[in-house]
């Protein structure tokens, strides 16, 4: 493994009112390491090769329950436009799921640690990052969640027109995306491949909380390009 080198500066959290608060600092050490690392948030190797095996285990899932989902034409995809065409299995957020999104961002706010209630997070508990939350759209719709245009190859995400953090979603929660087919439509391209045609998507999610489903934690309309050979 590449030896890691990283410095993290002391990080301080503000108050609403710009004032700072000492007792919500997080300090973040200097950390370093070879095949064996760790950083102040608890981050080791091991937490990552739980994280990494909880995917597979998603994917397994995921996989287990569309088995046998044949892939569809794009005409066969437009009739399903207006209707739910996916739910993926749940997936369970942990607080190594948050304290490592915060180191890749460097957004270490403290509603969203371990000691969240000890430093007085007005939600109580660690609650997810929104943005984590909305990275969680790519693993939520693999392992066939969604239907997959015959002749596909690639896929690539385009962007949001819209998204919204409804409602917050605590750590130890399990939650699945509901995908609902907004419209599919050719799109012209700037650089034509030969034999290749590209399909724009978009999809409404709705992701959402086990035991909990009053308020989801997102609604987003998002935007997909499936690039799909034609032969």
């Amino acid at each position: 493994m590449e030896r890691l080198s990283v410095i993290l500066n002391q990080l301080e959290i503000e108050d609403d009112d710009n004032t700072n608060n000492n007792n919500n600092i997080i300090s973040v050490e200097t950390f370093s390491g070879g095949d064996d690392w760790s950083n102040a948030y608890g981050v080791d190797n091991d937490a990552m090769i739980r994280m990494v095996n909880s995917r597979d285990e998603f994917l397994n899932r995921a996989k287990e329950i569309n088995i046998g989902r044949a892939k569809c034409t794009v005409e066969e995809l437009k009739y399903k436009i207006g209707t739910e065409i996916g739910a993926s299995p749940y997936f369970l957020i942990t607080q190594e799921h948050l304290d490592s999104f915060s180191v890749c961002t460097g957004d270490p706010q403290f509603i969203h640690t371990k000691d969240a209630k000890k430093l007085n997070s007005p939600f109580g508990d660690p609650i997810c990052h929104g943005f984590y939350l909305l990275s969680l759209m790519s693993i939520l719709t693999s392992g066939g969640s969604i239907p997959k245009i015959k002749n596909s190859f690639m896929g690539v995400n385009y962007g949001l027109n819209k998204v919204r953090f409804v409602s917050p979603v605590y750590v130890n929660t399990r939650v699945r995306a509901r995908i609902t087919l907004k419209s599919v439509e050719e799109i012209n391209q700037k650089k034509p491949q030969p034999n290749v045609k590209v399909y724009q998507l978009i999809l409404n999610i709705s992701l959402e909380k086990e035991n909990d489903t009053s308020r989801p934690g997102i609604i987003a309309e998002w935007i997909t390009r499936t690039y799909v050979r034609d032969n």
